[in-house]
């Protein structure tokens, strides 16, 4: 007999897809990188080593201090760096902050697949779709409004009853 050859795979048009795709994405993450380490290079701080009072010694940076407004700023930022490093093969705490699909404001997630800030704003951005629209006027057509008229009718008889 003779051995058999796998025959080998073209990539199909969905791979060149893909692949198209993600190169996009990595140019898209390498920029998004490079506006970080430029945004970055305004602050500057220094690594010192601290004694606390019965805690030993204590690794903490420095920076200059000019308004409360700066001090604020750079609280803000290192605390947002201190969220970037991932461990093992969870993902880094920073893709938890998140902006609001509906309203635009910041958040953290709680869960991996939250994407709004409430479950008010999660109720509003759905109801805006055009499938939950659809699906609305069905349900009305279909269910809500023939219970409305059985109710009325329901009332009318009731109420001609107790004349």
């Amino acid at each position: 007999m003779l051995p058999c050859r796998k025959r080998a795979r073209l990539p199909s048009l969905d791979a060149a897809a893909h692949a198209q795709d993600l190169q996009a994405l990595n140019l898209e993450y390498r920029d998004a990188l490079r506006t970080i380490e430029k945004l970055g290079k305004r602050y500057h701080w220094s690594p010192t080593v601290r004694g606390g009072d019965f805690l030993g010694l204590q690794r903490m940076f420095t920076w200059n201090k000019r308004t409360s407004d700066q001090v604020w700023e750079n609280w803000a930022i290192f605390w947002l760096m201190s969220h970037v490093e991932s461990s093992g093969l969870s993902a880094s705490r920073i893709l938890r902050f998140r902006k609001c699909r509906r309203c635009s404001a910041w958040f953290y997630a709680v869960t991996d697949h939250q994407l709004h800030c409430r479950a008010s704003c999660r109720q509003k951005f759905h109801a805006d779709s055009p499938e939950f629209r659809a699906k609305r006027a069905r349900y009305m057509r279909e269910r809500y409004r023939p219970q409305e008229k059985k109710r009325d009718v329901r009332a009318k008889r009731d109420a001609r009853r107790k004349k």
